[in-house]
């Protein structure tokens, strides 16, 4: 007999929201998702935009939703990460120190993905915690 091989949370996440980060992108397809998928999908972005382009990227990208991403962040239970993600608003990008707070920024942020476990603690159980919203199973319908 063989044995069921698990997905690992960053597995299920990615299977779970991947058709919905296009629209995290598209304001109007933004406004038509869900609050739970908005804020799935919000963080999601946000992990993979950060990892990649660090802040800057973020915010040429998406800061228009920086707002919307500390909300997330904290409705899921990751107040340390909504804090770092809040304090971008406190950076003035024309300002000679800019890439250096940028910097110390990403530098918090990946501490804390890291030793929060953003993905494992934070991000799959908000997903699994409300399958009317976001259903992963035909049993979930």
């Amino acid at each position: 007999m063989l044995g069921q091989v698990r997905e690992s949370d960053a597995q299920f996440v990615d299977r779970m929201i991947s058709g919905l980060v296009p629209d995290v992108s598209d304001d109007r397809a933004y406004e038509a998702l869900n609050p739970v998928e908005r804020d799935a999908a919000l963080v999601w972005v946000a992990v993979g935009r950060i990892a990649v382009d660090g802040w800057a990227g973020w915010i040429a990208s998406f800061g228009h939703r920086s707002g919307d991403l500390v909300e997330a962040l904290r409705a899921m239970g990751a107040g340390g990460l909504a804090e770092v993600a809040q304090q971008l608003g406190d950076v003035q990008l024309d300002n000679d120190s800019a890439a250096g707070r940028l910097a110390e920024l990403e530098r918090r942020w990946f501490a804390l993905v890291r030793t929060t476990s953003l993905v494992e603690n934070h991000l799959a159980p908000w997903i699994r915690s409300h399958p009317a919203d976001m259903p992963s199973t035909v049993d979930d319908l």
